[in-house]
């Protein structure tokens, strides 16, 4: 009977020391380890994505709650889902030609502006592109994305 309750005993801690363990490898990184990039790396990979014409590789930066103001008139906050879905739109119409961050402030509250040149219906366009990360957990994320 003693070497019963041992038994039950030691199962209890290894699977509780199995759960803690799998517990603190996972918490706060919803999006994999790609995700816990630094500010910096964020704007340089939106920056080659978008001129490699991919937005996929980066949407998964975009935050459960993304403000998008975009030149065709599409504004408000998003869901990370209707975002991705708006902006793939808004590339598929809008071909980007160049994106160029001009400027970076990757401390405190990170944010870039781009210079963007894309084609609409046979017209060469440049705007100017605002977006803004905010820290979720390890994670930076898309909390803003503006182009004019």
């Amino acid at each position: 009977m003693e070497y019963l309750i041992k038994d039950i005993i030691i199962r209890i801690i290894t699977v509780l020391a199995l759960f803690i363990f799998l517990f603190t490898n996972t918490s706060g990184n919803t999006h994999g380890s790609a995700n816990r990039e630094e500010p910096g790396e964020v704007f340089s990979l939106l920056e080659n994505s978008l001129n490699s014409g991919d937005i996929s590789s980066w949407t998964k930066y975009i935050s459960s709650q993304t403000y998008l103001s975009l030149s065709n008139g599409e504004s408000g906050y998003f869901s990370a889902s209707q975002a991705y879905y708006i902006l793939q739109d808004f590339f598929k119409n809008y071909k980007v030609i160049s994106f160029k961050f001009r400027s970076v402030n990757d401390i405190e509250n990170p944010y870039g502006i781009a210079a963007l040149t894309y084609e609409f219906r046979n017209r060469r366009v440049t705007a100017q592109v605002f977006v803004s990360l905010t820290k979720s957990g390890n994670n930076w994320q898309i909390s803003q994305f503006t182009v004019k």
